[in-house]
């Protein structure tokens, strides 16, 4: 829950996106997708900001079926900058203790990560092919113990 926490999002980046064979549109007969590899990082400057990437994969599966998959593939980055964030976060052992916020903050990152993919997706086979929603919870199962506290934020 987000209530009461000073919170922003002050950057959303969408690297190394690369989209393999493009083919029009109307020939798709469906969509795949894979959203894996999460990282979350805390800045250890004095910003301390929060940082989380996705790696995402859409496939667009041709109507024949002889035709392989075309692949839309991609990493995005959201940054949050969070007031007191060891303690709202609940930070001890290089762990987050506040799982709640942590899968709020989860749920904001990869909304922003569908939105960003809708825009850069439009013209070509990929456009409406949204990342599909879930629960946060299946994403990112034992994030707690991924949390790394040894990254300097620089944009």
């Amino acid at each position: 829950m987000i209530n009461n926490v000073d919170i922003k999002i002050i950057d959303a980046s969408l690297d190394k996106l690369s989209i393999d064979n493009t083919i029009a549109k109307e020939l798709i007969a469906s969509y795949s997708f894979k959203c894996d590899k999460f990282k979350v990082q805390i800045e250890t400057g004095d910003l301390r900001l929060l940082m989380i990437t996705w790696k995402i994969e859409i496939l667009a599966n041709h109507q024949n079926a002889d035709r392989d998959s075309i692949k839309l593939e991609t990493t995005i980055g959201t940054v949050f900058k969070i007031n007191n964030i060891d303690i709202v976060l609940g930070l001890a052992d290089h762990k987050i203790q506040n799982a709640e916020l942590m899968l709020s903050i989860f749920d904001l990152s990869y909304s922003t990560a569908r939105g960003l993919i809708d825009s850069v997706a439009k013209g070509t086979a990929f456009h409406g092919a949204l990342l599909p929603l879930v629960d946060p919870m299946k994403l990112v199962s034992g994030f707690e113990e991924l949390v790394k506290v040894d990254v300097l934020y620089q944009r």
